[in-house]
């Protein structure tokens, strides 16, 4: 499987969307481990694999989900995500 950021909006929008972030941001890469784990995970749960695989690199580096997205329900075992409007 492959995992690729710019699958469903363009790099130059991602990166218009972080940039104010910039300094307080660190990119992250994934193993084949973690994206084969992440891929089971998927198919057991049926969430999105990159939903799985961003648990799965939240959990790994110790850090806390940001989002709405409802799937992060089914991944609460793996990583604790907290809703954007909680950090306000």
């Amino acid at each position: 499987m492959s995992f690729a950021i710019g699958k469903y909006y363009p790099s130059s929008r991602i990166n218009g969307i972080f940039f104010p972030f910039q300094s307080l941001l660190e990119k992250l890469f994934s193993t084949s481990e973690e994206q084969d784990e992440a891929e089971r995970i998927a198919l057991q749960l049926s969430v999105p694999s990159g939903d799985a695989l961003h648990a799965v690199l939240a959990r790994n580096h110790r850090l806390i989900l940001v989002t709405r997205d409802n799937h992060f329900k089914k991944l609460t075992h793996i990583a604790s995500y907290w809703k954007p409007e909680r950090l306000l």
